[in-house]
């Protein structure tokens, strides 16, 4: 909800937003039910991680843009964005007159820093910038739809008109369980960190063993974007594993075009799930090596 009210209080018809690509949908279509055009900005991908290309960035924003939409950690590709990646977009944005949506909902499952770099941090001016977060992954309270949104007073107002008919406010018993989260849930955020990071480098050492299989390491966020050599159609590929193999992994073309060729992996599961479905993948990628 902060993400479309953020994108209906900004974007309108005849505007445009950026966004790096591949990316989670719903932004493109927040987008364009805003009357908005959606323009995607490749991740570049340099053989160990994904990487912020800001020429790319710069060259799609023009006089018509409104927004900047950066989710670091990010769904799908797990990259997370450097402080100095941060301060090169804020420069960028505040040069052109252009509002940062900071998706950073995952910032808290990281695995070589405590915690995200967040831009509430970098951005001095904080209308121009609107961080939205979750109690949804980082305390695994997926579908209690209990999050908040971070900007200046004009921002926040601008917005509530948006959100104002559409959902009026969370249901009083998800606001209580959200201030226990905060309250006593360390000791769980911990160890899920722990039990993350675990499953992180069962996937890193299954796929990295897989011929013809690329995995930028994920610095956050509990998912893996593999690349497969020749794939040009992950739909149907995702179809195929899941008939033949019972595995359901998440083509990478639900993510824009730019993910195309890839397909993502969800290590939110059991360690004992993950290796399951990770020696099926095993199994199925060696029998069909060259088809």
């Amino acid at each position: 909800m902060a993400i479309y009210t953020a994108i209906r209080a900004t974007v309108g018809p005849g505007d445009n937003a950026v966004f790096l690509s591949p990316a989670y949908a719903v932004y493109v279509n927040g987008i364009i039910m805003a009357g908005g055009e959606p323009r995607p900005v490749p991740l570049a991908f340099d053989g160990s991680r994904f990487t912020l290309d800001l020429d790319r960035v710069r060259a799609a924003i023009d006089a018509n843009t409104r927004l900047l939409i950066i989710n670091s950690p990010s769904n799908p590709t797990g990259w997370m964005a450097t402080v100095d990646e941060q301060r090169a977009l804020a420069g960028l944005a505040a040069e052109r007159g252009i509002t940062i949506l900071a998706d950073e909902v995952y910032e808290r499952l990281t695995f070589d820093a405590p915690i995200a770099p967040s831009m509430a941090r970098i951005v001095d001016d904080k209308d121009g910038l609107i961080v939205v977060n979750s109690f949804s992954k980082t305390y695994s309270m997926t579908g209690w739809r209990l999050g908040w949104a971070q900007s200046g007073e004009d921002t926040i107002r601008a917005m509530y008109k948006a959100a104002e008919f559409i959902t009026s406010n969370p249901t009083a018993m998800v606001q209580q369980a959200g201030i226990v989260a905060l309250r006593d849930g360390e000791p769980f955020v911990a160890d899920l960190r722990d039990q993350y990071a675990r499953r992180r480098l069962q996937v890193i050492a299954a796929l990295s063993a897989m011929k013809g299989v690329a995995l930028p390491n994920p610095d956050g966020a509990f998912y893996a974007f593999a690349r497969i050599d020749g794939l040009t159609d992950s739909a149907a590929f995702a179809e195929r594993l899941v008939r033949e193999t019972g595995v359901a992994f998440a083509p990478g073309a639900c993510f824009g075009a730019d993910g195309e060729g890839h397909i993502r992996i969800c290590f939110a599961v059991s360690e004992h799930t993950l290796a399951n479905a990770l020696s099926r993948f095993d199994r199925y990628m060696a029998d069909n090596a060259g088809a």
